[in-house]
């Protein structure tokens, strides 16, 4: 079972890492990468996501760095540190950096992430297997002060501006016009889904629920968001047709995906399965550590609307769950275009 580990989790790298180089082509990043999938990019949710799986790929890493640096006045700080905080992802000390590097560009940069401790240096990179990869040459002072060993960084400054004729670059388009505020995420969410309730639109977009509620009620009084009331439920749409016209030109409306438990999810899988101390346990104990594993993700797979796409809970227990583990994983990255 552990040469399947072993195997398996190259897979896993190799499709997440592809859906990442999509998303950050389409916000600027220059790659040659196939077409995204028709999915609105979360910005927030895919820079906490490369923050860990971009250590895996030192080249996605630079590009998702030079590309901030250009188009960084359009991340939300303090939604990106609501949801860091919020799902727990486990990028606070890269976020640091490149929060650091960002304000030292641009001192209006609106958000600043703390390192949550000061760690013992410890390489930034990793090769594929999951062993360390030091840096060469000369190391990056920035990233040493925040406890990375990397070789010195250099931008190529090959990042464009991000397109807003790109569909799925809605995210951005509506905070370049209206700037970084709740009320583009509220609006976005209606644009894709038709109607909401503020504890589920709150949810899925990062938001404390008073605060989103709060925020549509105010939205409400323009008279272009409309309530109806069931029981004690008041759901929200908007008034007209004409939003969807003008955001996307009567094209396909994107479909709405909350990466942030997903990433999150995903990175707790990826971790995992790269912890070197999972293959020195027996069958049976790897057996044992997979599915509380797939137990501890449950909660966040279904808060990303995807929980029917996983077994029943106990189902495949026994030298056969690995199978079940891992079709349960292949589901969930076959919904999301991984690899395709």
């Amino acid at each position: 079972m552990k040469k399947l580990v072993k195997d398996y989790r190259e897979s896993v790298r190799e499709r997440v890492l592809e859906l990442l180089w999509r998303q950050w082509d389409a916000f600027g990043v220059a790659g040659i990468t196939p077409p995204e999938r028709h999915y609105i990019i979360d910005p927030e949710a895919l820079l906490l996501a490369t923050a860990t799986f971009g250590r895996w790929d030192p080249r996605l890493f630079d590009e998702a760095i030079d590309c901030v640096m250009l188009n960084g006045r359009f991340i939300n700080g303090p939604r990106l540190k609501r949801m860091l905080r919020q799902y727990g992802f486990e990028g606070g000390g890269v976020m640091a950096v490149i929060s650091s590097m960002l304000r030292e560009k641009d001192r209006r940069s609106n958000w600043r992430i703390q390192m949550p401790e000061r760690p013992s240096s410890q390489a930034l990179f990793f090769f594929s297997n999951g062993r360390p990869m030091d840096g060469f040459g000369p190391l990056d002072s920035t990233f040493i002060e925040f406890g990375f060993r990397r070789g010195k960084l250099d931008l190529r400054g090959y990042s464009q501006p991000f397109d807003p004729a790109n569909s799925s670059n809605v995210w951005l388009k509506l905070r370049a016009f209206f700037g970084n505020s709740s009320r583009v995420e509220i609006l976005l969410y209606l644009l894709a889904k038709g109607e909401g309730y503020p504890s589920r639109i709150a949810r899925e977009t990062g938001y404390a629920q008073k605060s989103a509620q709060d925020t549509m009620v105010e939205m409400a009084a323009s008279g272009l968001l409309l309530q109806t009331r069931k029981g004690r439920e008041v759901r929200y749409r908007l008034s007209s047709s004409l939003w969807n016209k003008l955001m996307f030109e009567n094209r396909p409306v994107p479909e709405w995906v909350p990466w942030a438990p997903l990433f999150r999810a995903i990175e707790m899988i990826w971790l995992r399965l790269y912890d070197s101390q999972l293959l020195e346990l027996s069958s049976l104990g790897l057996t044992s550590e997979l599915f509380m594993l797939m137990k501890q993700v449950r909660p966040l797979i279904d808060n990303a609307d995807l929980g029917h796409l996983l077994s029943p809970e106990r189902q495949g227990m026994g030298d056969d769950y690995f199978g079940t583990f891992s079709g349960d994983v292949d589901n969930i990255l076959d919904n999301v275009g991984c690899g395709e």
